[in-house]
């Protein structure tokens, strides 16, 4: 049987959002967070652990229905553990070596047409991690070193339809 664990999260986030200019607006969030997990009386930090997360997206009033957009994501890497000969976790100190960091730019485009007063449909093209970033996880650790997986890049194009009124 395995040892019994328990866990805690906390962290604090800021968001700014402006209006650069009639037809500019920006917002930015940063997160500070920490997740721990404690077994056998010692807490250390969780296999899931991002301490810092960053998104930031501004978005262009280009005319003629048009408005295009662009946001980033960043966030730290994750904790790499070391298995133990027992199977257990080793990696029980307060700062473990982690992943390399992952970064993804996302971009869109929407064509909007007014339909009636207060009603419109739009057109909308996207593409998720227009920037082919893969992401680093651990994936086969041992009692010396890990071996990251790297997924992706994953890259997700997308047309749609909005309506709203």
């Amino acid at each position: 049987d395995a040892p019994r664990a328990s866990g805690r999260t906390f962290g604090v986030e800021a968001s700014f959002r402006r209006a650069v200019t009639r037809r500019v607006g920006a917002v930015a969030t940063y997160t500070l967070s920490r997740s721990e997990r404690t077994v056998e009386g010692q807490t250390f930090v969780s296999r899931f652990d991002r301490t810092h997360v960053v998104n930031a997206a501004v978005s262009v009033v280009a005319g003629r229905g048009w408005t295009l957009g662009a946001r980033s994501l960043f966030y730290t890497g994750l904790p790499l553990y070391l298995a133990s000969p027992e199977g257990t976790d080793t990696m029980r100190r307060a700062d473990p070596s982690r992943t390399a960091p992952f970064v993804r730019l996302d971009l869109r485009a929407e064509r909007r047409w007014a339909l009636t007063d207060g009603a419109w449909v739009s057109l909308v093209v996207e593409v998720m991690n227009a920037t082919l970033s893969r992401e680093r996880l651990p994936f086969k650790c041992d009692q010396t070193s890990c071996a990251d997986q790297v997924v992706g890049p994953v890259v997700v194009p997308s047309v749609g339809a909005e309506a709203g009124f």
